[in-house]
């Protein structure tokens, strides 16, 4: 049958939190480059003033511009730093996108597996398992069953859908039905 929701949002939060972590490592790397440039250009300008380049380090050069040139070089960076964060959003917006459509793709297929009768597959054992992480007894493996199948009832996924196309503003049943031929390939 495919993912749980669980399953699909324990997936793209993983994805997500390891692509904000590289993207963090990268815009620092970034930054200090862009920084380490402005740095030179205003150390070029002053190399009447302040003599050989070689031998300082970036901060030596940084000590040695002018109070314009500190402020000039904070506006700089605080820029750098505002085009960063928004090329971030932009990308935790379109995983955002990508996660609420594949969930409403995921609920659309299992509501069409439902409705034409074909078998439901059941989720992984963890569903299975009792909550403090041992092996659940009967009582506790029957709640869950009860649980599980309550989810599968072609109503309840409805509602999900339904709660999905009204409550994410850039979803529609239009935009899943075009997506969701390439999604069933994706899945297999």
């Amino acid at each position: 049958m495919g993912r749980t929701d669980n399953a699909v949002k324990n997936y793209w939060n993983s994805r997500l939190k390891k692509r904000i972590d590289s993207m963090q490592h990268a815009v620092n790397q970034h930054f200090e480059r862009k920084k380490k440039q402005k740095i030179l250009q205003f150390a070029q300008a002053n190399l009447t003033k302040t003599g050989d380049l070689e031998n300082k380090t970036t901060q030596d050069l940084t000590n040695e511009l002018s109070k314009e040139q500190k402020k000039e070089l904070g506006s700089y960076l605080e820029r750098i730093r505002l085009e960063y964060l928004q090329k971030i959003l932009e990308q935790v917006n379109n995983q955002n996108i990508e996660y609420f459509e594949n969930l409403a793709c995921e609920y659309t297929l299992q509501l069409e597996q439902l409705e034409s009768g074909e078998a439901c597959e059941l989720p992984s054992a963890p569903v299975f398992m009792a909550i403090d992480g041992e092996n659940g007894d009967k009582n506790d493996m029957q709640e869950n069953l009860a649980y599980f199948n309550f989810m599968r009832k072609p109503e309840i996924i409805k509602m999900h859908l339904d709660i999905l196309y009204q409550s994410v503003s850039f979803i529609s049943r239009d935009k899943i039905a075009t997506i969701l031929c390439e999604y069933k390939e994706c899945k297999l």
